[in-house]
Order: structure tokens, then C-alpha cells, then sequence
């Protein structure tokens, strides 16, 4: 393997993120809590309208038994086992090192609470189209993870129309 290859795995996933999902390996299900943080009040009333969904679920009830200042910081949350993911994880061309999703494993599910934007392209590409490093992370994860059979997420529909969906 040469260039590129070699900083992907076999499913199209990049190495420090396949890395870091090892954590999620037995995971059948993962749920997707996306924020701004010009909204700071806005994750936990989407993350209990989400897992209000799904109130029989044992993992979705030892999720939100998490207190919400463990994912204040990267810091914060080790104690929880709480794990975070930069730009910089997502893909090659990134390398922003500020923490933007906060990974957390639960029975079979993982639980992603993710600071992207739906819209904006991060990553650029010389081939075609920049590309979003939220779509990009969402079908690194689907493709990284071998038993998932379920994404679970409630966001704001109309956000998607705003541009065209890249899912190349």
C-alpha cells in the first residue's frame, strides 16, 4: 500500500479514527446527538426528546444517567469513559485538533454527541465537490462497524435542504 491507501483501512475508514471506534467493535446500533455551540442549552433538550424515543432501551436509560457536565470537557468525561473525537480523526485533510464529537459505548450502542456542522464543507477535496466532515464521519462509522444494524438520530430535517447532500 502507498499514498493514500496506507492511511485507510479496507472499508474506506481513516486509521485514527478506526483506531478510536475499537472502543464501539461490538456495537449494533448508534445514535446521533448533533449540536451547535451557539445553542450551549440546546444538546440536552435534543438528546431527551431523541432518547425519550426510546425509553425501554437499557443502553439509552445508562446514557442518560451520564451527568451532562461529563461531556463539558475531554477531561470531564474520561471517568465515564467518554472518549472524543477532532477533525483531525475524521479525515487526512483535516487537522483541526479541537474535541467536536464525544463518543460513549453503553451495552451494544454508541452514543455520539457531535459539535458538526450539517452543511458545512471541511474537507476539501481537489476532485470534485469539498465534502462535510459530518457525512463523512456518519458513513466512516456505518462502514467501520461490522454488527450495526440501527442509526438513530433526530435532527432538524430542513437543515439538509439548505445545500445539496454530498453522500459521494
Amino acid at each position: 500500500m502507498t499514498g493514500l491507501e496506507s492511511l485507510y483501512t479496507r472499508q474506506k475508514v481513516y486509521r485514527p479514527l478506526a483506531e478510536k471506534l475499537e472502543i464501539a467493535s461490538q456495537c449494533e446500533q448508534v445514535h446521533w446527538d448533533r449540536y451547535s455551540v451557539s445553542d450551549g442549552t440546546g444538546i440536552e433538550s435534543q438528546v431527551a426528546r431523541h432518547c425519550a424515543l426510546y425509553q425501554g432501551d437499557p443502553d439509552v436509560t445508562a446514557y442518560r444517567a451520564l451527568p451532562s457536565s461529563a461531556f463539558d470537557t475531554p477531561a470531564a468525561g474520561v471517568a465515564y469513559g467518554i472518549q472524543w473525537l477532532s477533525l483531525a480523526d475524521i479525515h487526512h485533510n483535516l487537522s483541526d485538533g479541537r474535541p467536536v464529537v464525544a463518543m460513549a459505548v453503553f451495552g451494544k450502542t454508541l452514543f455520539c454527541r457531535v459539535e458538526l456542522s450539517a452543511v458545512e464543507r471541511q474537507i476539501e477535496r481537489p476532485d470534485g465537490e469539498d465534502e462535510n466532515a459530518y457525512t463523512a464521519l456518519v458513513l466512516a462509522v456505518t462502514n467501520h462497524l461490522r454488527n450495526l444494524r440501527a442509526s438513530r438520530w433526530a435532527d432538524d430535517v430542513t437543515r439538509a435542504a439548505r445545500e445539496n447532500v454530498n453522500w459521494g
